[in-house]
């Protein structure tokens, strides 16, 4: 299909919400590796703290916790927020793209004639906040259903799923006038 002018202009934009809570819970497997690394090191980061400051006990304990947390927890939430404000997803009338990453500006794209369902869901955090998950479910080139893409913490995830299944269904129509002209 050759892209004309009303394809190239965008219908809304999405952005993902950042909640640190939420991303904490995504990531179960990063907060046990870095408690338990916390853990292991705290002694030793505490008799180093104690010797730097020239402070022993609690106070050196403490410090230690605010060290380690701040460059084991602070650190992978910094580079999540930046996802997050580097990301937009694009909305066209034939198709969705976006960037994959702060740092991996690469543009991806995924075409709606091969969008099959779009499905809402969230967990229970992500419920509180008032955020979700929109999944596109698409159909490969064999005819195979596969999971496509997954727009991550979208607000109002249920009124944005069937806002793009309007879209998709706009452009299914068109698809058949267009076949059903030639």
């Amino acid at each position: 299909m050759t892209e004309t002018a009303p394809d190239n202009k965008p219908l809304f934009r999405l952005r993902s919400v950042f909640h640190p809570a939420v991303v904490a819970y995504s990531y179960p497997i990063r907060i046990i590796g870095i408690s338990c690394i916390l853990l292991m090191l705290l002694p030793e980061m505490a008799k180093g703290m104690a010797w730097v400051t020239g402070v022993e006990g609690f106070l050196s304990y403490l410090m230690a916790i605010s060290i380690v947390g701040l460059i084991g927890f602070a650190g992978p939430l910094f580079m999540t927020w930046l996802d997050y404000k580097a990301v937009a997803f694009t909305v066209y009338p034939n198709r969705i793209e976006f960037i994959q990453s702060f740092w991996i500006r690469e543009q991806s794209r995924v075409l709606l004639h091969s969008v099959r369902e779009i499905k809402p869901s969230a967990n229970w955090l992500q419920k509180r906040y008032g955020i979700g998950n929109i999944s596109l479910v698409v159909e490969s080139r064999i005819g195979a259903k596969q999971m496509g893409t997954v727009l991550p913490n979208i607000r109002y995830p249920e009124k944005v799923a069937a806002k793009l299944s309007t879209v998709l269904e706009d452009h299914k129509r068109r698809q058949q006038e267009q076949q059903q002209q030639q």
